[in-house]
């Protein structure tokens, strides 16, 4: 797979007029120029080329990095690349007709560049398969600059104290040869974050881990606007990062077992916080109630199971939750309820839906009649 994908991304380059703004970008232009002062370029770094960050094209290494890993730990696909309906929520309920034709030709709109229902999706999304390691890095990272610019250099030491925190909190939890993997990793990962740190390998002029692991969640955080680039490596939080920390500091309340503490964040207080965040409102969005609850979820029902069957509530309360930022009403649902709503809708009448527990005893799943 990842061959095919990186034979897609680099071939056949688009050719476009050369511009002076393009000087800026990172990789000197002279050795796309043609004769005719055009730039033949692929679409990834035109993109990319144009986009705040000016930084994630993918190489070789890293189409197998993420294209063979990042969307199957996101949920968009599975194991077979075949999509999920999380996938499917991002592709019929996210993505304009001319976003999809932008990854085809050269376009005036950057796909790469999200608006507020893309990043909604894409923090849940990562939290979900990251949320462990993310959560702790942001929140220290803003309880240490706030406001203020910071570097590289000093997130690396921020994300050496945040792998302290998680092997503290997850000590007691190796119960299966899985976890004790996952630990294994993780302490190897601190182990060289704080050796790139003691013996400063920045100035060998190479990439460390401590690299790896922070630039690239920072390029997230730029991306879910969270954060802004500054300059070359230094970022500083946008006000959308400074009221999304409630999300950390309820992570850090939370009682129960530590590998629970995403789930049940994602559950209970995602939407509450980050609807209210991304919409720029200054009132809290209001839960619903049960006699709302089928009208709230159809229209999300009906782009991702356009002729009908079984869709998994989560999914399905995202994109609603998503949709709902556009309403006059600014409502929103949480799983917990959304569980107790299929329920009392079925028991109150149930020719309206049905509902079932997943195969893997891990969602819900309602269709609606």
């Amino acid at each position: 797979m990842s061959m095919l994908i990186s034979s897609e991304l680099e071939k056949k380059p688009f050719k476009i007029a050369f511009k002076e703004s393009y000087s800026n970008w990172p990789v000197p232009l002279s050795g796309y120029m043609t004769k005719e002062n055009d730039i033949e370029i692929s679409l990834q770094r035109y993109y990319i080329y144009n986009h705040p960050s000016h930084s994630g094209w993918l190489f070789d290494d890293g189409v197998h990095e993420y294209i063979n890993y990042m969307p199957v730990q996101l949920g968009i696909c599975n194991a077979k690349y075949e999509l999920t309906q999380m996938g499917t929520v991002l592709l019929n309920g996210l993505l304009t007709s001319q976003e999809i034709e932008a990854f085809k030709s050269i376009s005036d709109l950057n796909p790469f560049i999200f608006e507020a229902p893309k990043q909604i999706y894409f923090l849940y999304n990562l939290l979900r398969a990251d949320g462990d390691l993310l959560i702790p890095f942001y929140r220290l990272l803003i309880e240490q600059f706030g406001s203020k610019p910071f570097d590289y250099l000093q997130a690396g030491d921020v994300i050496s104290k945040a792998f302290i925190q998680i092997l503290h909190s997850f000590r007691f939890s190796l119960n299966t040869r899985v976890d004790r993997t996952i630990w294994k990793d993780l302490e190897n990962a601190s182990k060289m974050v704080k050796d790139n740190i003691e013996k400063e390998k920045q100035k060998e002029g190479s990439s460390s881990r401590r690299e790896h692991l922070t630039i690239t969640r920072m390029e997230w955080l730029v991306d879910l606007g969270i954060a802004v680039r500054i300059n070359n490596r230094v970022w500083k939080f946008t006000e959308i990062g400074l009221q999304l920390k409630i999300i950390a500091d309820t992570y850090e309340n939370m009682k129960g077992y530590p590998e629970n503490r995403v789930t049940t964040l994602l559950d209970s207080q995602f939407y509450l916080h980050s609807l209210k965040s991304y919409s720029g409102q200054t009132k809290q969005f209001q839960i619903i109630g049960a006699d709302e609850f089928i009208p709230f979820i159809r229209g999300a029902y009906n782009i991702i199971a356009p002729e009908g069957g079984y869709v998994q509530l989560r999914p399905l309360i995202l994109l609603a939750n998503i949709k709902s930022i556009g309403n006059s009403e600014k409502q929103f649902v949480d799983w917990e309820h959304a569980v107790e709503y299929l329920e009392y809708n079925f028991q109150k009448d149930s020719s309206l839906l049905h509902y079932t527990i997943t195969r893997f005893n891990d969602d819900y799943q309602v269709t609606l009649i």
